[in-house]
């Protein structure tokens, strides 16, 4: 039987009277890209930190390759909401302290390696720029290059997108996905459901504190089962499942509508429906579909799931 390349073992995290974890368990096999979904306040971030060693954990344990990894000896890459770029340095040289100041990296190598990663995340004509001089989606991307650049075996992406308009959003989400093709083992917490769908080869759902469902993220979005994972599916698609359609377009120039590529999908047939994430609908136990919950006129009514 394979060792999964990283396990985490009934995680448990208590604040006060407050259980942030409870129980938790999750395994990833090397080169999975695992999306990680749920309500704000469910503990996806919290799995993040406690998972690279940020926040103490009161009970369980996390395994890497089948031993216990400590901040800073490079095994975990974490990238967060916040860029956390130092202002005054350029953004080759925000990617390269790290190698110089943990990694005892020379100078010269260390700028060599920086530009390198800011290279794979497109920015290397910008490397002499200074934070305030970039875009928000190019901060993050100095961020993704700042963590690609200690070579980590882990990547945790913690809602790299949460700060960012949808044109810059694109941006960040285009690396992360490049990443996930060359079979970089990744955790990502994020609200981009067509992103996770697209992307991720599992989703777990969590909710205070215990993952609720985890499998197949296509299965995921569109077989979903269980009640608490429905609720949060179907308020998604109440924001953005029946936005108007967007004024049309000469062909030669789609113009900013291309950012908007996950949430345009093929016309379905005449008389059918299609899910928002281009799925099929299926007809779980007792024929719920998440277009039932929105009330759409097409699909059949059926009785409200409990609770």
């Amino acid at each position: 039987m394979t060792t999964p390349f990283l396990q985490a073992e009934k995680l448990e995290r208590r604040v006060g009277d407050t259980q942030i974890l409870a129980g938790i368990d999750l395994s990833v096999n090397k080169g999975e890209v695992v999306g990680l979904i749920g309500p704000s306040g469910s503990g996806k971030s919290s799995l993040l930190r406690a998972i690279a060693g940020l926040d103490p954990l009161t009970g369980g344990r996390v395994l890497v390759e089948g031993r216990t990894p400590t901040p800073g000896d490079g095994t975990i890459g974490m990238v967060f909401q916040q860029f956390n770029l130092w202002p005054h340095l350029t953004a080759g040289e925000n990617v390269a302290l790290a190698l110089r100041l943990v990694r005892k990296m020379p100078r010269a190598e260390a700028t060599e390696r920086a530009r390198a990663m800011l290279d794979r995340v497109g920015l290397l004509k910008l490397a002499d720029r200074r934070p305030a001089q970039l875009s928000g989606g190019q901060q993050q991307r100095v961020a993704i290059a700042r963590t690609l650049a200690m070579e980590p075996r882990l990547i945790l992406f913690d809602e790299p997108t949460a700060s960012l308009d949808p044109e810059l959003t694109t941006e960040v989400l285009d690396v992360i996905r490049g990443l996930a093709e060359t079979g970089m083992t990744m955790l990502v917490v994020s609200h981009e459901m067509g992103f996770v769908a697209s992307v991720a080869s599992r989703a777990a759902f969590l909710d205070h504190g215990r993952v609720l469902v985890d499998g197949p993220a296509k299965a995921v979005f569109r077989d979903a089962e269980e009640p608490r994972l429905r609720r949060f599916l179907s308020t998604y698609l109440q924001r953005v499942a029946w936005a108007p359609d967007p004024e049309p377009v000469p062909a030669a120039d789609p113009g900013p509508l291309a950012t908007f590529a996950l949430l345009q999908q093929p016309a379905a047939p005449e008389g059918s429906t299609m899910s928002l994430l281009g799925l099929p609908p299926a007809a779980p136990p007792g024929g719920f579909s998440l277009l039932d919950s929105m009330g759409d006129p097409a699909a059949p009514k059926s009785p409200k799931a409990d609770g």
